[in-house]
């Protein structure tokens, strides 16, 4: 037990008289109240004793008168002798002659202390005996109180001696043996004195017992609890550890998709670049002709100027081709990231983007996109981006199927369609609902083999060198970080159709 726990259980004993002053303060207090009543009781019986014994004295002394006197007539010196002989012997103060015509003959003092009477021929003898007296009284009270005193005196110091004995000094022990058990001494208390104080050494073992088996159970507790307090501190180390590292993984993962993203789009860029250079090679070599043509000199003022408007044209022409390629491959100024985006717009902007591409040269690129469509939660940069990947793959996927058509000798298709739509789907519980965009084209659509992995990364089904294999994964990554779904099926026309689902923007 440590010492602020004995500080506080010393602060917390008991003040005021011990149990050898109790007992003794018992003891005497019962003396002194037995001395007082013995004394008033034995004021009262010594004062009834003496009465009585005085009365009784007075009877002996009226018959041994009526003895001597016989008869009233007796002669008056008989008289005066047994008047001698009483008066001042046993209290005596008195005598009277009682006539039995009511006269009355009175010797010495009559009428005052006891009388007692005797019957005589003639008439009657009364004798008076005085009161005893106090002093008499006080004697014989002062004899019982003495020896009750006395009598007493050694009842209580048997009492005490017997009490300090029996009860005082097993209960001291008791306080010594729990004074130890205070300071973790384990030896037990002596079992001793009155079965009663016996019976409270029993218990006090029997609890001093539970208490060391109790303080050894609480000290394994406590070691217990320190170890899983170190435990699990060197646990929430190790998780703040697994945090920080978690944490810089996913930074790097992110920077990772980004960087993915960043690189199929440079990888669009270039795809579309391809097809640009293409595009513009027809713009350019009008452009020279009518150069050629104004510097040979000789035209009318009217060619001149048609010649001008058409070179002005194809330069436009070129210029606007070119912005297109340059906006898609970086962001414009001040467009803020994850700006919820136009669906119709982002659509415009990636069919524009791969319309210059030789791929969609005789192809027609249909669209059908619900009126009032809500914004959805995707900056319009990257839904572009999505579209765009979808919009060359099933370009690819109708270029493979008009290859493999020239080389069965079949007629080729050259109603080749693609079919971009875009509708909204209420949502529950009032919510905003999402937008579902589908891109379906009329190509050799997907088989079971690949349908189950084409959005893997570095999973392509085009010859090398056509793709990285890196579009579709790129798309999904997106669409899954605005909280969207895309999944790829065969259509009911044999092409193959790609389904986007993104949230609603509110």
């Amino acid at each position: 037990m440590s010492l602020e726990t004995l500080e506080i259980a010393r602060s917390a004993r008991p003040g005021g008289l011990g149990l050898r002053a109790q007992i003794g303060l018992a003891l005497v207090t019962t003396l002194a109240l037995s001395v007082i009543l013995i004394g008033v009781a034995a004021d009262r019986l010594s004062t009834r004793a003496l009465e009585i014994e005085r009365r009784h004295a007075a009877e002996l002394a009226a018959r041994a008168a009526a003895a001597s006197i016989v008869r009233v007539s007796t002669p008056a010196f008989v008289i005066d002798r047994v008047e001698q002989a009483l008066i001042g012997h046993d209290a005596v103060t008195g005598l009277e002659i009682v006539f039995d015509d009511g006269r009355v003959e009175p010797r010495g003092v009559v009428g005052e202390g006891i009388g007692a009477e005797a019957p005589i021929d003639g008439g009657l003898v009364r004798v008076w005996v005085a009161h005893p007296g106090q002093e008499a009284a006080r004697n014989l009270v002062g004899l019982l109180v003495l020896y009750a005193l006395v009598s007493a005196i050694a009842i209580l110091v048997l009492s005490y001696v017997l009490l300090t004995r029996l009860i005082v000094q097993p209960v001291e022990k008791l306080e010594h043996a729990a004074q130890r058990l205070a300071r973790g001494d384990r030896s037990p208390a002596r079992i001793e004195g009155a079965r009663e104080v016996a019976s409270l050494a029993r218990t006090f073992n029997t609890l001093g017992d539970d208490l060391r088996e109790e303080r050894a159970a609480r000290e394994r507790r406590l070691r217990e609890t320190e170890q899983a307090l170190r435990e699990l501190e060197q646990a929430l180390k190790e998780r703040e550890q697994a945090l920080r590292a978690l944490e810089a993984a996913k930074v790097s993962l992110e920077t990772a998709q980004s960087s993915l993203v960043r690189s199929e789009k440079l990888a669009s860029v270039g795809r579309l670049a391809a097809g640009v250079a293409h595009e513009i090679g027809n713009p350019l070599s009008a452009i020279l002709g009518f150069v050629e043509l104004l510097r040979g000199g000789g035209l009318e003022p009217a060619e001149q100027d048609e010649f001008l408007r058409r070179v002005q044209s194809e330069t436009e022409r070129i210029h606007r081709i070119i912005r297109n390629l340059l906006d898609f491959a970086r962001k414009p100024e001040g467009a803020a990231v994850g700006e919820p985006a136009i669906v119709s717009e982002a659509v415009a902007d990636a069919v524009h983007l791969v319309a210059p591409q030789k791929d969609l040269r005789g192809l027609r690129i249909e669209r059908r996109i619900a009126d009032d469509l809500p914004r959805v939660g995707l900056d319009a940069d990257r839904l572009t981006q999505i579209l765009l990947n979808l919009l060359l793959n099933a370009a690819d996927a109708i270029e493979t199927k008009r290859a493999r058509q020239e080389s069965r000798g079949e007629r080729v298709d050259t109603e080749d369609t693609i079919l971009v739509e875009a509708a909204h789907e209420e949502g529950k519980d009032a919510s905003a609902g999402s937008v579902v965009l589908r891109v379906i084209d009329s190509g050799t659509g997907i088989d079971e083999a690949a349908r189950a992995a084409i959005f893997e990364p570095f999973f392509t089904t085009k010859p090398v060198g056509r793709g990285t294999g890196l579009g579709l994964a790129v798309c999904l990554t997106i669409v899954e970080e605005a909280q969207g779904s895309i999944r790829a099926e065969t259509h009911s026309s044999g092409g193959a159709c790609f389904e986007i689902r993104l949230p609603a923007h509110a």
